[in-house]
């Protein structure tokens, strides 16, 4: 009988710890590892360099049941140069920047096949948080302003949940960062993250600029690297911790020389005034002239046959010069460019420059200073991305 006792006493003690213990499935986490880290070009002389994208594959975890609440994470990334992201809005939640955070790859052509393949990522809209198709937390919670609430519509593809971030109403694939605490950080403060399960989630850090002036690149044959860190709190479904990856390298952007057609001034000499014009000459007569330079007149020898020096500018590294906006390089004929197909660099007296076209499909380079724009859906060049532009930071096929 005792020992019966001592059994019912030790089966209720095991009872009693399976009642306190989380199954396997709750704890399950979300891990993310890098799909691919751009290293983009940037300019020494630059202050607002683009720096490339970092785009995270995140599997695992539990998705968000029915009619629930996607639970909301913060998201950070921190730079090993100044963010200098162009500010859209000073609020009283925080400084937005132009930077962004694009979920699942909405409006690409590519449909990864370890993620939801019944998708096609060309169908799925870009709404972004803060359209009127996607409410905020006005208020609630502690995130308050410019975080946006999703409601789950739950798993439809197995255990995976492919239309979280469709880009219908109310559910947003495209979230705007903040400033962070540091100077060179950014915070995308109560993104509501939806665990994928089975499938794969993508995460696209993009439209991030950098202060590139601050690598120290003095040399044409030196470079520096920008790094991108990035982590996660608020969430126990993922916990990121991606270390620091090469974002942009800096080289030395232009290089000037000047041919002058002498080159027989004398260090003592006054020359500063003419340098840069020819009218009128400048006049080197007994003002300007030193004791040890002058002629046995008083007038200087050097102020006959003076001409313009020619000042020579040239790209550091190719690519170095770009255009403001696709349109200029897509221009047929257009005033800022000559011929069908074009060379964006020509300028042919032109006063009004081609209107902007959006460059709204993640991943694709196009070679501007824009980054990712979405000015309006009018504005979509035909195909987009249009052809000839390299879509390499996609998700894979």
């Amino acid at each position: 009988m005792a020992d019966f006792r001592k059994w019912l006493f030790a089966l209720a003690v095991v009872a009693l710890l399976a009642g306190l213990t989380i199954p396997a499935s709750a704890q399950s986490t979300t891990t993310c590892t890098v799909q691919q880290a751009t290293n983009l070009l940037a300019r020494a002389e630059g202050y607002t360099e683009q720096v490339g994208d970092v785009l995270l594959a995140c599997t695992g975890g539990t998705p968000t049941a029915p009619g629930q609440l996607v639970q909301p994470i913060n998201i950070y990334v921190s730079l090993s140069q100044n963010v200098t992201s162009k500010i859209t809005a000073n609020t009283p939640s925080g400084t937005f920047l132009e930077a962004l955070l694009i979920i699942d790859e909405p409006n690409s052509a590519t449909v990864p096949n370890n993620s939801f393949p019944s998708v096609n990522n060309a169908a799925v809209p870009i709404l972004n948080c803060g359209a009127p198709q996607a409410p905020e937390l006005l208020g609630l919670g502690q995130s308050g302003p410019g975080v946006c609430s999703i409601v789950s519509v739950g798993p439809t593809s197995g255990n995976s949940s492919p239309n979280t971030y469709n880009g219908t109403a109310g559910h947003p694939n495209v979230f705007q960062g903040r400033t962070g605490q540091g100077t060179n950080s950014i915070v995308f403060q109560g993104v509501p993250f939806d665990p994928p399960g089975t499938a794969t989630r993508f995460l696209r850090f993009t439209n991030i600029r950098a202060n590139a002036n601050g690598a120290g690149v003095a040399q044409a044959n030196q470079t520096s690297l920008i790094t991108m860190g990035i982590a996660s709190s608020g969430n126990t479904v993922l916990q990121l911790a991606i270390s620091s990856q090469a974002v942009a390298t800096v080289l030395k952007g232009l290089v000037s020389s000047t041919v002058a057609t002498r080159t027989d001034f004398a260090q003592c000499i006054n020359t500063a005034k003419g340098l840069l014009t020819a009218n009128p000459e400048p006049n080197f007569g007994l003002a300007g002239c030193g004791s040890s330079s002058c002629n046995g007149s008083g007038v200087s020898p050097f102020g006959s046959g003076y001409g313009t020096p020619t000042i020579r500018f040239q790209e550091g590294f190719a690519s170095s010069w770009k255009v403001k906006n696709v349109a200029y390089t897509l221009a047929n004929g257009g005033p800022y460019s000559v011929g069908a197909g074009a060379n964006g660099y020509l300028y042919n007296g032109g006063l009004n420059a081609p209107t902007d076209q959006n460059q709204n499909v993640p991943g694709t380079s196009y070679n501007s200073e824009s980054g990712f724009t979405f000015p309006s859906l009018a504005q979509n060049s035909n195909p987009n991305p249009p052809l000839g532009f390299q879509n390499f930071g996609n998700a894979p096929l």
